[in-house]
């Protein structure tokens, strides 16, 4: 559990950020050459739902006037300048970035300083190890170009795009790059990835690199600022969208302005976060109090312990989507889940399900179909979750075995079966629990009590004083009061016996 703990901490050190805005995550849109991204799905930028806009400046040493016919191509300082100043009227700020590539790196620098001094917003790096990128190079200008572009210009914000997959990390030395930069912006197209999971799902891709920031920049905060496939339908860029929110994100930008569908903006145009999750308490949502060590997923309207980062990561769980609440809080989230949840530990086959605040085990598919439940309903829990979840069902819920017209009902941890006459009075007077229905052989888990004396109403094992006063006031329709001693020794002897209830 100590190395739990330590592992925890330097993992979590890296991803506790500021929330989000209240307004939600802002979106921007990247714009790689005009005569491409512009007029898009609308042709006013002041129409779409942006306050900051990416625009592509250079590759290496060459202006994007070089490859771009539109007369808004940048084709220096002052064509950014132009481009500051429009934007700017509509209330839009103003984002550079580039492609480094060769390794002419005193004309690199000169050039990045040159938009710097612009007074852009910032300056984005996009570093990939493939031809007409930064290529074999990606390493050597790490060391030798970005580095003395922070020396030399320490107070400018500089972010790195990159691509996330694993196994092109390596290769583009992203680790390098990140570790003097502001800004992460891996891009997740997931579209473009498809078949390559974690990275075709819009929420796996963006939680995901957000997790790999604590192996590539250990202990470094950085700003989480995920590039969205915009070219894609509105409901995955939600996920991607809500993902971001959860891993931390105020802001995320989308590729590219040019092939946005119009359904897109109009989503974005309406977009708000969903509640957080330790607030609604939903399926699937990660809490640890900021004072203690223990990681609890929800399931079913209950917290289970989450024992080792290998049962965490086996179950698929991102540490970027771990909530931090306040100490205390999860004392008062319930051990047992809600009635009608059905679990299975991610290690284990069986199924069971909850009824009465206890677990029945569902013995095959076979009994799983004749109850009517839905194998997507099944809630994945960690090992040695069924433990919390009692075998005996809470005092006075009532149950029967699938296929079986017996009914029982649960007083004092054991089941009392009851006859045709006793349900019907029962139910006639308005006393009946729901009924459960069990799988077959289920409820042989709960000790039976057959041996109940005649006239034993409160069903503690003694025909007693108890016995003759419940039934009185039952007979005379009285109020339940209370056992209380001054209300019962009708005679003043100091002892409650059957004269009293006689009296």
């Amino acid at each position: 559990m100590r190395r739990f703990a330590i592992i925890l901490a330097a993992l979590l050190a890296v991803l506790i950020v500021e929330p989000a805005a209240a307004s939600g995550i802002q979106v921007e849109a990247v714009i790689w050459q005009f005569s491409r991204d512009y007029p898009g799905a609308d042709a006013s930028d002041s129409d779409l739902p942006i306050r900051t806009v990416q625009v592509k400046t250079h590759d290496g040493t060459d202006w994007m006037s070089t490859y771009d016919s539109s007369p808004y191509a940048v084709s220096g300082p002052g064509a950014i300048q132009q481009l500051r100043s429009s934007y700017g009227s509509q209330g839009i700020d103003l984002v550079a970035w580039f492609v480094p590539q060769g390794t002419d790196v005193d004309g690199q620098v000169a050039i990045a300083e040159q938009v710097i001094d612009t007074g852009v917003t910032a300056l984005y790096a996009d570093v990939e190890p493939f031809a007409g990128f930064c290529n074999q190079d990606c390493g050597y200008l790490a060391d030798a170009f970005w580095k003395r572009l922070r020396n030399e210009r320490p107070g400018a914000r500089l972010g790195v795009m990159y691509d996330p997959r694993t196994q092109w990390l390596g290769p583009s030395a992203i680790g390098a790059w990140l570790s003097i930069a502001d800004d992460a912006l891996p891009s997740c197209y997931w579209e473009s990835f498809a078949g390559q999971a974690p990275w075709d799902d819009p929420a796996g891709c963006v939680l995901q690199a957000r997790d790999d920031l604590a192996w590539l920049v250990p202990g470094r905060a950085l700003n989480y600022v995920p590039l969205l496939q915009g070219d894609s339908t509105p409901d995955r860029v939600r996920q991607a969208l809500d993902a971001a929110v959860t891993a931390g994100a105020g802001r995320a930008g989308l590729w590219r302005r040019g092939v946005v569908p119009a359904s897109v903006w109009d989503m974005l145009r309406g977009y708000a976060p969903p509640p957080p999750c330790w607030q609604t308490l939903s399926d699937g949502c990660l809490l640890k109090e900021v004072s203690a060590d223990p990681i609890y997923v929800m399931e079913a309207g209950a917290k289970f312990h989450i024992p080792d980062p290998n049962t965490f990561l086996r179950m698929g769980f991102h540490w970027s989507a771990v909530n931090i609440v306040a100490g205390g809080f999860t004392a008062g989230i319930p051990n047992i889940p809600r009635d009608g949840a059905l679990l299975k530990e991610e290690t284990d086959p069986p199924i069971d399900v909850v009824y009465g605040g206890a677990r029945f085990w569902i013995p095959d598919p076979g009994t799983f179909a004749a109850l009517g439940f839905d194998p997507a309903a099944v809630r994945i829990i960690p090992r040695g979750g069924f433990a919390q979840v009692p075998l005996i069902p809470i005092q006075y819920t009532r149950f029967h075995e699938v296929s079986r017209p017996e009914q029982y009902v649960i007083i004092a941890g054991q089941r009392i079966w009851l006859s045709p006459v006793t349900l019907q009075q029962l139910l006639g007077a308005g006393e009946g629990q729901p009924l459960y229905t069990v799988p077959g052989g289920g409820l042989t888990q709960v000790p039976e009590r057959t041996n109940i004396p005649r006239g034993d109403a409160s069903c503690d094992g003694n025909v007693d004083s108890q016995d003759a006063l419940l039934l009185l006031r039952n007979a005379v329709a009285l109020p339940n009061l209370g056992l209380c001693s001054f209300l019962a020794n009708m005679d003043c002897d100091n002892a409650i016996t059957s004269v009293d209830a006689l009296l």
